[in-house]
């Protein structure tokens, strides 16, 4: 039986520890019984947030979980979790809170953060000194819900010349349209919006048709967005097309995630006018007990051949097909023996351990 494990990801935000002095104590010296004392609260660096794929802030969170174990030492263990309820956010009750550790010993922390759908994680390792302390945690994106609904929100900017526009909501591969009950496009000044709600997770392709006419008879493009939705997020994107000769020459991106989940947007169209787009990246794009290798193009026939592939760079042209690279990272049983494979490779015949 092949057990599922997601991945762990690039770094998204810094979360900083501040320390105050307290009543917990430890014995660092049995002869003379010296005890020290020192507690940690916590606070979130505000100005990394806009790193994260698709949540907006700190406060946004639901919940924050804190752990944090004694590797040395007699001292006691730090458990604290706070959620957002009528009377303050997770995040709000977090940084108000003073948490009692024990001073001279060395801790593992772990901080996990949720919102919806997704799971961000970091651990830190910290000898803890009596009085303040510092430390600071990176979170990771460990996972993401294919269950629930989410939401979309894209406004694409054009040139003049386009006079109207329509949009439409598909499967990533096109075959499927949606027709979500809340959905909405608004064209004026210039920007299309479209927002949409109540959409089951899973990767959809937001496509933008632009006419020449209000009447919608004179065709100039198509424009087109990638979209992963997950649970209790909205994936946002405002992507613009500078000039009116664009409209000549808008090339598509086919994405095959072979089987990958995106969170947030990514572009589906350039033109060779279009600033270097980046590929979706370990940051969003998850697959169950597989490690993200990257992108390469694909040939006529569909096989993926050159080199790995991290962006489109400004100034290219025509259309791109690209798909996503997975290595095999799983555990596996067979019997009461368990197989963990870490990275590539072959489940192996017998035994236990890593390959």
């Amino acid at each position: 039986m092949k057990r599922k494990i997601l991945s762990a990801f690039a770094a998204i935000t810094t979360l900083l520890f501040a320390s105050c002095s307290m009543f917990n104590t430890i014995d660092s010296n049995e002869e003379n019984n010296i005890q020290e004392s020192a507690c940690i609260t916590i606070g979130v660096e505000q100005g990394a947030r806009t790193a994260l794929p698709t949540v907006g802030a700190a406060q946004d969170f639901d919940t924050f979980s804190l752990t944090g174990t004694a590797t040395t030492g007699n001292a006691v263990s730090v458990s604290e979790t706070w959620a957002s309820d009528a009377t303050g956010t997770a995040y709000a009750k977090m940084t108000a809170s003073s948490i009692a550790v024990t001073a001279g010993a060395t801790y593992s922390f772990t901080l996990t953060a949720k919102k919806g759908g997704v799971t961000y994680q970091g651990s830190a390792e910290k000898q803890i000194a009596q009085g303040t302390n510092s430390l600071s945690f990176t979170l990771s994106l460990t996972s993401l819900s294919t269950d629930g609904e989410g939401a979309i929100s894209v406004t694409l900017t054009v040139p003049g010349s386009v006079k109207a526009a329509s949009a439409a909501l598909t499967s990533i591969d096109g075959m499927t349209t949606l027709s979500p009950e809340n959905a909405s496009l608004t064209f004026a000044d210039g920007k299309a919006s479209y927002t949409a709600s109540d959409i089951a997770s899973g990767n959809y392709a937001l496509t933008f048709t632009l006419w020449g006419d209000e009447a919608k008879t004179l065709k100039l493009g198509e424009w087109k967005e990638y979209a992963g939705i997950t649970d209790g997020l909205t994936s946002t994107s405002a992507p613009a097309i500078a000039g009116t000769d664009e409209l000549e020459s808008i090339y598509q991106i086919t994405l095959n995630t072979n089987g990958g989940t995106l969170t947030g947007t990514t572009a589906g169209s350039y033109t060779r006018f279009s600033d270097t787009i980046t590929l979706p990246t370990s940051t969003n794009i998850t697959k169950n007990a597989n490690v993200f290798k990257g992108w390469k193009e694909t040939d006529s026939s569909g096989n993926a051949a050159g080199e790995t592939i991290t962006s489109i760079s400004s100034g290219s042209v025509g259309d791109k097909t690209i798909a996503a690279q997975w290595t095999e990272s799983g555990i596996y049983t067979a019997g009461e023996t368990f197989y963990i494979n870490v990275d590539a490779g072959a489940q192996p015949a017998s035994g236990n351990g890593a390959w």
